[in-house]
């Protein structure tokens, strides 16, 4: 895993791990072959955008309120490999599955 796609990952869970001591539940979203995952607050929160890569693979990009934080394209990646990579940090942070 390269050292970018472990901060990304690194930064979603710190994400998640601030939302369960707030008790807030990030809510995930399908629209069409993208996902929006958001941990919502007063303000605006914490987003995940998954989408299909420019050309081929899959993007992540997060959103801390409202401006743009990390974009990170795997070519490799399927929208399933993104998709556990959310649900990853989600059971790191939460010690559990939420959906």
């Amino acid at each position: 895993m390269n050292a970018e796609i472990k901060t990304l990952f690194s930064e979603i869970v710190n994400a998640m791990e601030v939302a369960k001591v707030n008790g807030l539940v990030p809510q995930i979203t399908p629209d069409g072959s993208e996902y929006t995952i958001a941990i919502e607050t007063e303000e605006p929160g914490y987003t995940i955008k998954l989408a299909k890569g420019v050309q081929r693979g899959a993007l992540i990009k997060t959103y801390k309120k409202g401006l743009p934080q990390y974009e990170t394209e795997l070519p490799d990646a399927s929208m399933q490999d993104v998709l556990r990579i959310v649900q990853a940090a989600i059971i790191i942070a939460y010690g559990k599955s939420l959906h």
